[in-house]
């Protein structure tokens, strides 16, 4: 736990966005295509390395913070992506 607090300086109750985006990149053979449930399958990721627990045996409050971090990771990385149209 304490690795984990040293890991974001700025707010160190915040995964980086290197975690996240490991995360992403760790579950990401399993996405579905649907960002709810992706953010899901990263959250519970990351609920695995800050908590030692499955997502769902975290509290509601947990929950809900880890799946906004997860899911504003799949947006940033959505945004950084090239629209498919550019190469048509």
């Amino acid at each position: 736990m304490e690795e984990f607090m040293d890991a974001n300086p700025i707010n160190p109750s915040r995964f980086t966005e290197q975690e996240i985006d490991a995360a992403i990149d760790n579950v990401s053979p399993g996405f579905s295509g649907d960002m709810k449930v992706d953010a899901e399958l990263v959250a519970d990721d990351l609920a695995q390395k800050r908590f030692d627990k499955e997502f769902y045996d975290l509290d509601q409050k947990q929950q809900m913070d880890l799946y906004d971090e997860a899911l504003e990771g799949l947006a940033d990385q959505k945004r950084d992506m090239p629209d498919p149209e550019d190469f048509a």
